[in-house]
């Protein structure tokens, strides 16, 4: 396992700005986000690129908003996502961007985390991490 959690953040293009202002407060908090922004560059192969991503990752944050459930791509980050944490054990925390956000039924039953509250997501990002790895993570604040 890295020294720091490694979560891919998959969320719809219209919502780049409000992701990337959480995934800018998940690194200031010690946690490694695999956001789009910093990890695809252009001329890359961005299927490969985003796949690498999912391979790299103990968690997988899906941001979920108003217009998520129009997006494909997001669908079938959530497909892959949904069938590594049954198959291969990673974490998978919804985070609601905004309140009414639609909902999958594959992700019904995760516990949701709002956006809003940063600190929870970072902290419930930690505890579960520790509780996959068995050993705790320190936390850089």
């Amino acid at each position: 396992m890295p020294d720091h959690p490694r979560v891919f953040c998959s969320y719809r293009s219209v919502d780049k700005a409000r992701v990337r202002a959480i995934a800018e407060q998940l690194t200031a908090a010690g946690i490694d986000p695999w956001w789009d922004g910093w990890e695809i560059n252009p001329g890359d192969n961005f299927v490969a690129r985003i796949n690498e991503g999912l391979r790299t990752c103990a968690a997988g944050l899906i941001f979920l908003s108003r217009d998520t459930l129009a997006s494909n791509w997001v669908q079938h980050a959530i497909d892959t996502l949904s069938h590594k944490a049954v198959e291969d054990g990673i974490l998978l925390f919804p985070v609601l961007l905004d309140p009414d956000a639609p909902l999958l039924a594959l992700l019904r039953p995760y516990h949701r985390l709002d956006a809003t509250q940063t600190d929870a997501l970072i902290a419930t990002i930690y505890m579960a991490y520790t509780l996959l790895t068995g050993c705790a993570q320190s936390r850089i604040v």
